[in-house]
C-alpha cells in the first residue's frame, strides 16, 4: 500500500510567506496584503466586495482563502470557559 502523501489544502496556494516581505507575516500571494490586514477589514464591517474594490490586487477568491485560513488555525485553540 502506497504511503499516503501530505498535500496543503488549496487555499493555501494563494498565500506566500517571506521574511524579507511584511516581516514574514502571510501574504495574498503576488502582493503585500497580510492576512491579517484582511481579516481586521473583515472584522470592521468591510463586505469581501468592498475589500477587493479597495485593493484590487485581490480577487474575492483571496478573500475567502482568508477566511479559511483563520478558520482553520483556530480548529485547535481551546477555550478556558472559566475566563
Amino acid at each position: 500500500m502506497p504511503t499516503p502523501t501530505f498535500e496543503p489544502p488549496k487555499y493555501m496556494e494563494r498565500f506566500d510567506r517571506n521574511p524579507c516581505v511584511c516581516g514574514g507575516k502571510p501574504i495574498v500571494k503576488g502582493t503585500r496584503i497580510t492576512v491579517k490586514l484582511v481579516l481586521d477589514l473583515l472584522a470592521s464591517g468591510l463586505t469581501v466586495e468592498e475589500i477587493v474594490g479597495e485593493y484590487p490586487s485581490l480577487v474575492e477568491a483571496d478573500v475567502y482563502a482568508v477566511i479559511q485560513f483563520a478558520v482553520e488555525g483556530t480548529l485547535d485553540v481551546e477555550l478556558d470557559p472559566t475566563a
